[in-house]
């Protein structure tokens, strides 16, 4: 509704009218204030995500608001951004060229709307190579789950943390929205999606929820993936892309997720920021809080 338009529209232009004028963070490495993102073009989590917003905010205004910030982010995303050898794009921590399953949303999250409005097919195209080099390097056929992370040279890293198979979900819906639908990369990106779906079918929870490291059953669970999966399923279905036979997994997760993690409108059971570790139980000790940003 308009209410919702106008707090996008006051959330994005704070930030923008404030950025030079809020220094660093004092003794520290790493840009951590709130418009830290519009001078940080370091890491695709403030790049992608939220210019992403910016390009959705033209769209429904029909208003280019922020060009030049947009046009910034694109030459990043070509340019600048580190990438593999084959073109996927990667970090440089914690150790140099990571590839965290986390960037294919951060990524996408600009590529896809960026590609779609300004028909740049090779935007388009580098989404859709993208998900392909993610699904390549990060797929574990045996668990039918996606690892964290992926070391140059080393191989998989991490576990299969919740909330980085949920970002591989949403950003593959990301992709398939802009994909013709007759088109092999349509058929090929969709059978990743699938694939993802079934495999996910086994690891939930009784009562809907899916565990914030998926596969081990003294995890906690965590509502941050189990509404990504539960949206990113329902969307699938009613976009058609898969059979209604799936809906009850999403129905299921969300009528959970109301009942049990949403209190006065607020969010809980969500787990903080997380990094790349290789131990897991770094990843089942992480905390969790209400109304997390995630």
């Amino acid at each position: 509704g308009e209410d919702n338009l106008e707090y996008v529209k006051k959330q994005i232009a704070y930030p923008l009218s404030v950025y030079d004028r809020i220094p660093p963070t004092p003794g520290d490495n790493i840009d951590w204030n709130p418009s830290c993102g519009l001078r940080r073009y370091d890491e695709l989590d403030f790049v992608g995500t939220q210019n992403g917003a910016i390009i959705d905010l033209e769209g429904i205004t029909g208003q280019e608001y922020y060009h030049d910030l947009v046009e910034r982010a694109a030459n990043h995303i070509r340019s600048g951004q580190p990438r593999f050898t084959d073109g996927t794009l990667v970090r440089l921590r914690p150790v140099c060229h990571t590839l965290w399953a986390d960037d294919l949303y951060m990524g996408l999250a600009f590529m896809t709307r960026y590609g779609a409005s300004r028909k740049d097919a090779d935007m388009i195209k580098d989404a859709v190579r993208q998900v392909d080099c993610f699904n390549r390097y990060l797929w574990n056929p045996a668990t039918k789950l996606y690892c964290h992370g992926y070391y140059e040279g080393r191989g998989q890293a991490g576990c299969h943390w919740g909330r980085c198979n949920g970002w591989i979900m949403k950003a593959t819906c990301e992709l398939l929205d802009v994909l013709d639908p007759s088109g092999e990369d349509f058929a090929r990106i969709l059978s990743y999606l699938i694939r993802q779906i079934d495999g996910l079918k086994a690891y939930q929870c009784n009562d809907g929820m899916w565990r914030q490291v998926i596969d081990d059953a003294g995890s906690y669970e965590e509502t941050s993936c189990t509404v990504m999966f539960a949206g990113a399923i329902a969307h699938a279905v009613n976009k058609g892309w898969i059979g209604k036979k799936y809906a009850p997994m999403a129905l299921k997760a969300w009528e959970k997720v109301k009942k049990s993690y949403i209190v006065n409108g607020r969010v809980q059971n969500v787990c903080v920021g997380t990094s790349l570790k290789d131990d897991e139980n770094y990843y089942l000790g992480r905390p969790v809080s209400g109304n997390d940003a995630h």
